[in-house]
């Protein structure tokens, strides 16, 4: 559950984010077959295995993030807001072979799955009201729904 709360100026963009980066491989040099301190490959039932090196990297921020860029209208009796609330959730992993052994084996990555709730809206209040703005169904935990809830007010402008 996030709680995101942002003050800004009639008119000026803001964003409120409580994130974790997560870096994670994304490409990876192929594996070469083990080789000893010679450089000549070690026999095939070596124990030590080739494996793939990552070479690039990607960062993800996981948590709530809330974009907003309000309208004051009416003197302050209502607010337009452009409204753009994301939930990134890290859920686990997914393993991909990526050689197979002499011997039979596998050799595994492990990648992150990310589940991401995000809507973008337009909408209008009077000063001070709340307001359902989505409605997401989570895969983790199983059965649970998420609800974005908005709520907006202005100082009087005189």
């Amino acid at each position: 559950m996030g709680y995101p709360v942002v003050q800004t100026l009639d008119g000026q963009r803001a964003v409120a984010e409580t994130t974790l980066e997560k870096r994670y491989p994304t490409e990876f040099e192929p594996p070469s077959a083990p080789q000893n301190s010679g450089g000549q490959p070690l026999p095939a039932e070596s124990p030590t295995p080739a494996v793939p090196l990552p070479n690039a990297f990607e960062t993800r921020n996981v948590g709530v993030t809330l974009e907003v860029e309000p309208h004051v209208l009416q003197n302050g009796k209502w607010i337009r807001l452009e409204l753009a609330p994301m939930h990134v959730s890290l859920i686990g992993f997914d393993s991909y072979d990526v050689v197979k052994m002499i011997n039979g084996n596998k050799l595994k990555i492990d990648q992150p799955l990310f589940f991401t709730t995000k809507t973008n809206a337009t909408v209008t209040l009077r000063n001070g009201q709340r307001n359902l703005l989505a409605v997401h169904k989570l895969v983790q935990p199983d059965d649970q729904l998420e609800l974005f809830i908005v709520q907006a007010w202005a100082e009087s402008i005189k």
